[in-house]
């Protein structure tokens, strides 16, 4: 028996600013570039259509059917071929998942404190092709990278602040590999479970409420039996972000190189969240940029909460306190809207473009799906996470 490949489902959160689902369609898109044949939908969690419900619940229902039944060359079957259309069974290799780019990602699933990547991550351009061989560090673990206690002055902003050196006691460098690293080869993550359904990747990047409770329970209500569905880790932290974010700050003029050394300092703009899980999950970013750079890197937040205290100005003040002259801000956020804007606006000097459509980002919704495709799908009481 074969099974259909289960559907990729963004689930984006939604913005008044239209240039957000712009932006997200053009991710989709490059998301269905780098692996043709996948069923990638969209689903929003407010401000924006299709809504998440409405999404899930257009999921097809399926069931295995003999392999072979049908080809999927262009005449195999006719307008009444069993599988070509309702909630009927899907023949083998009419929806195929097609593969990873060659050595696109070798890092297994995320592990706590596995080790993980170096600090030079190949590639810095801007949104073409992510080369081959772009991961070939360990998995992104909770607690990769973790700012260290010299991070800051002594008027930083207290635990929000990374240094460049400010890795862990597992870290490892640019040949480190994780226990599950995998070549372009290795077999299908889900080789012997059965598929169909739908897997939703959050385009969030970081933990917090709509991660932990409101894309679990939209899971949860739209599962029905031939529809498994299952919920993917936050985007973040993870090596391909600090690639996008990278790519994003030299396109604003950031100095490559050796240009930039003492006297730059970077200000990571993120959203802010009441979950305190978050604010570990930026550091942890920021920690991963600052590595990536070779500078000091302060996470800031357009919408401060006692868990997310620091804004941008005061995470100015925290680099000019270690020396830095010349500041950049990157946006730690998927599209353009009101959070970006903010932040760009109080940037007095280069200020960078949201991650966007960057291949990075599209290479990541594909690895946190096939890392969530062999968790088991969530129940009809309550959804859970592949892994947080």
């Amino acid at each position: 028996m074969t099974y259909p490949d289960p559907a990729l489902v963004v689930v984006a959160h939604g913005s008044r600013d239209p240039r957000a689902l712009a932006t997200v369609t053009a991710l989709l898109d490059e998301v269905r570039a780098l692996r043709p044949g996948l069923d990638v939908r969209l689903g929003h969690i407010e401000l924006n259509d299709p809504p998440l419900a409405e999404t899930l619940h257009a999921l097809p229902t399926a069931g295995p059917v003999a392999a072979g039944l049908l080809t999927a060359g262009s005449d195999a079957a006719g307008p009444d071929a069993a599988g070509s259309g309702g909630d009927g069974p899907v023949a083998a290799g009419l929806f195929t998942a097609g593969s990873d780019a060659a050595g696109l990602l070798t890092a297994g699933p995320d592990a706590a404190g596995s080790g993980g990547a170096g600090s030079d991550v190949a590639g810095s351009g801007g949104d073409g092709p992510v080369a081959a061989g772009l991961l070939t560090a360990g998995p992104d673990a909770a607690g990769l990278f973790t700012a260290g206690p010299d991070a800051a002055g002594p008027d930083a902003a207290g635990p929000d602040a990374a240094g460049p050196d400010a890795a862990g006691p597992d870290a490892a460098g640019p040949d480190a590999a994780g226990p599950d690293a995998a070549g372009p080869d290795a077999a299908r993550p889900d080789a012997e479970e059965p598929g169909g359904g739908g897997v939703l990747v959050p385009l969030l990047l970081s933990r917090g409420h709509h991660v932990r409770h409101d894309i679990p329970a939209a899971a949860a209500a739209a599962t029905r039996p031939g529809r498994p569905l299952r919920v993917a880790a936050p985007l973040g932290p993870h090596p391909l972000l600090t690639e996008a974010l990278h790519a994003r700050l030299t396109e604003a003029g950031w100095p490559g190189g050796a240009g930039a050394g003492a006297g730059h300092g970077v200000v990571l703009a993120a959203a802010g969240s009441r979950d305190p899980a978050a604010a570990v999950d930026t550091r942890r970013a920021a920690a991963l940029l600052a590595r990536r750079l070779g500078v000091p890197v302060v996470p800031a937040y357009a919408a401060p909460t006692e868990h997310t205290p620091t804004t941008l100005p005061a995470a100015l003040r925290a680099l000019a306190a270690q020396g830095a002259r010349h500041t950049a801000v990157a946006a730690y956020f998927t599209a353009p809207g009101r959070f970006a804007t903010q932040a760009a606006d109080a940037a007095p000097g280069l200020a960078a473009a949201p991650l966007g459509a960057h291949p990075a980002l599209a290479a990541l919704l594909l690895h946190r799906y096939d890392q969530a495709r062999t968790t088991a799908p969530v129940s009809g009481a309550r959804g859970r996470l592949a892994s947080v």
